[in-house]
């Protein structure tokens, strides 16, 4: 099933003739090298990753097919690509050890941030005034990758902290699924729904602080700047984030709002509550970047790639 789905694929890009292909991941290089040597294609090459991938990830079991895929993408696509991005700069330095015989001037950040139309919303002036203190949290959960545990757990045995948390998750494990089911109440709200992308700008603007909650178990979420951080910085919302998240730790600051804060979930009672209440005496630092700035540099470096006479074949 999954070589029927590149062989499709590549038919369909074959009848398309684009100008330029554009691939995201490993798990795409198939289909990308069929089209190229199979069909003969002659579009330009961009590629995306999205994640970071060790040396290692691609030896784990299970993921055989992801490593026949990063074959053909090593040995054919890297040296063809006219770009190859990743979501942040640790990453690509990462990339870069893994991949020393790709030259710098093809590597590039892409980051994934929300568009523009986010920051045309009228602000929510009530985000601080509230006696009880609203976090929430967006995305996949999961007791056994994130913090969701510890944090659910305090929050319930404190009530008397007037802090509650909203959850927005329609993808979670049974066992996680049960617990966020019996913990909701009046303190812990589970939506089990989760919420519409074209919805969360109108949404996270009710609450003062998303919270980021992996546990970072591999390298890829070690240094991972979290799509939800910018989400939530563009709304205005303050963050909080575990201490092993390092590639969050380039936009900390609490000398400004929103405040990009380190919390320790294991030891929540360390918290400084009454700083994390107030914003007095803060400056504004509005979040300003959004994908439209990335892309217009994608689309430009698309349009240099077009006016190159020489063609690479594989």
């Amino acid at each position: 099933k999954a070589f029927a789905w590149h062989w499709a694929a590549a038919r369909t890009l074959a009848d398309f003739q684009p100008d330029v292909l554009m691939y995201f991941e490993p798990h795409s290089a198939l289909a990308a090298f069929l089209y190229f040597w199979w069909f003969r294609g002659k579009a330009r090459l961009f590629i995306h990753h999205h994640e970071y991938y060790t040396p290692g990830d691609y030896r784990q079991p299970g993921n055989r097919l992801t490593r026949l895929n990063h074959f053909f993408e090593r040995r054919f696509l890297l040296p063809r690509a006219d770009w190859i991005s990743q979501t942040n700069s640790d990453r690509l330095r990462f990339f870069q050890v893994d991949h020393p015989e790709v030259g710098t001037h093809k590597l590039h950040v892409m980051p994934n941030l929300p568009p523009q139309r986010w920051l045309q919303l009228e602000a929510v002036q009530n985000q601080f005034a509230t006696p009880t203190l609203r976090l929430v949290y967006v995305g996949s959960v999961s007791l056994h990758d994130t913090f969701i545990g510890p944090l659910v757990d305090w929050l319930l045995a404190n009530p008397a902290l007037a802090i509650s948390l909203d959850v927005f998750a329609y993808n979670c494990d049974p066992v996680t699924l049960e617990f966020l089911k019996k913990s909701s109440g009046e303190t812990v709200r589970f939506h089990e729904r989760g919420v519409d992308y074209d919805e969360l700008p109108t949404l996270l603007r009710q609450f003062d602080v998303g919270v980021i909650l992996y546990r970072c178990r591999t390298v890829n979420y070690q240094y991972n700047a979290s799509n939800k951080l910018f989400e939530y910085l563009t709304c205005g919302l303050d963050v909080w984030y575990p201490p092993t998240m390092l590639g969050v730790k380039p936009y900390a600051r609490d000398d400004a709002w929103p405040r990009v804060m380190e919390i320790d979930y294991d030891e929540l009672t360390s918290v400084d509550l009454s700083k994390m209440r107030s914003r007095d005496g803060l400056r504004e630092l509005a979040w300003q970047e959004t994908c439209e700035g990335v892309y217009s540099v994608l689309a430009a470096a698309m349009r240099t790639s077009l006016s190159k006479e020489s063609e690479i074949s594989v």
